[in-house]
């Protein structure tokens, strides 16, 4: 019952969720070879992401991290072609 809470809390702030324009290291639309930032956002909150520090897209990848919802820090690398590269916790 808690997990399905911490997972409607989340649910709840993906639509109201905003970004500071400074937030993005690259256009935040999908190009011709790179999945959009809310698609590698999607694939993130997947692998347990629940709050977004920071989302930047470099050359072809994104590096997106955050905090689980256990409030861990977590940084998760997802290729331009939607594959988890690495999903990393910090002690």
């Amino acid at each position: 019952m808690r997990i399905a809470a911490m997972i409607a809390v989340a649910a709840l702030a993906l639509p109201g969720a905003s970004f500071a324009d400074d937030a993005y290291a690259d256009d935040d639309r999908a190009s011709d070879n790179c999945i959009a930032h809310d698609y590698a956002l999607d694939i993130a909150y997947q692998h347990g992401l629940v709050r977004v520090d920071k989302l930047e897209r470099d050359d072809d990848q994104w590096e997106i991290e955050g905090d689980d919802a256990s409030g861990q820090e977590i940084e998760i690398d997802i290729s331009c072609e939607a594959e988890v590269l690495e999903v990393e916790y910090d002690d």
